[in-house]
């Protein structure tokens, strides 16, 4: 199974949170507390990707972290690399550590697999991982018509002041 590390997980959800920001500072203490990271392992995560000159970080009462470039110039493929990069198993990895790659009938489709996932990761930017998760956010939610009585899954999730307020009520969409 290909698995991104947990610190690279992190450092993903930190570098989101950055881009989502903007060009203000976002402190790491805000961003464990959003993404339920312990706060040590965000610092940790924060200065590996400072060190990469993929984030700045400014100290005092107004600083934190941001990115160092426009969210559409960062990949997935760089923040991943940050941390070690990712490899499908051993005969891909950067420097690889087998000794039977001449040898193995395997090796061309592991690498065209590792291609194919590295193309993948360098194809994705934070702009675009944002720009997906507002058009869900706003996909999820329709006006209901008046007199439409929502199914009880949606009815739960609503607060209490939109069902006090039929005509302007919103409701999650059903899937």
């Amino acid at each position: 199974m290909l698995q991104l590390t947990r610190k690279a997980d992190y450092g993903l959800r930190l570098m989101l949170e950055a881009a989502s920001a903007g060009d203000a500072f976002v402190t790491a203490r805000t961003v464990s507390r959003r993404q339920k990271i312990p706060y040590s392992f965000l610092r940790q995560a924060a200065t590996v990707l400072a060190a990469k000159e993929l984030l700045a970080t400014s100290r005092g009462p107004h600083g934190g972290v941001r990115l160092v470039r426009p969210a559409g110039d960062i990949s997935l493929l760089d923040i991943v690399n940050a941390f070690g990069g990712v490899a499908l198993n051993a005969c891909t990895a950067v420097p690889a550590s087998c000794a039977r790659t001449n040898l193995c009938p395997a090796f061309p489709a592991w690498v065209e697999a590792q291609a194919a996932v590295e193309r993948a990761l360098a194809g994705t930017n934070l702009e675009n991982l944002l720009r997906g998760q507002r058009s869900r956010q706003r996909a999820r939610l329709v006006p209901i018509e008046p007199g439409m009585i929502p199914p009880r899954r949606v009815r739960e999730g609503l607060s209490s002041k939109m069902r006090a307020a039929p005509k302007t009520r919103e409701r999650l969409r059903p899937g």
